[in-house]
């Protein structure tokens, strides 16, 4: 296993937010995320910046994430506070 490199961690975090986060994607998003999409404790896998938060219904009682990047992490704060409320989470 290698280390991660700078391109890793700095570069392909924010070209993948930039390329997930268009109308198109947003649309998609909304579909397979949406209120009638999940329930229950939803695992995913490739986190990234968080962008599913928001499509989640009220049928989610959780998510369990896991992202590699840790400037993925610092991207999805932002997102994580604004729906922790939701999960009881302070």
């Amino acid at each position: 296993m290698r280390a991660p490199r700078w391109w890793d961690e700095h570069v392909l975090p924010r070209l993948v937010d930039r390329a997930m986060s268009g109308p198109q994607v947003e649309e998609l998003r909304a579909a397979t995320c949406g209120r009638d999409a999940v329930r229950g404790l939803v695992v995913e896998v490739g986190f990234g910046s968080g962008r599913n938060l928001a499509h989640y219904g009220p049928d989610v009682t959780g998510v369990l994430a896991v992202e590699p990047a840790d400037l993925a992490w610092e991207r999805a704060l932002p997102r994580i506070h604004a729906i922790s409320a939701r999960f009881g989470v302070p």
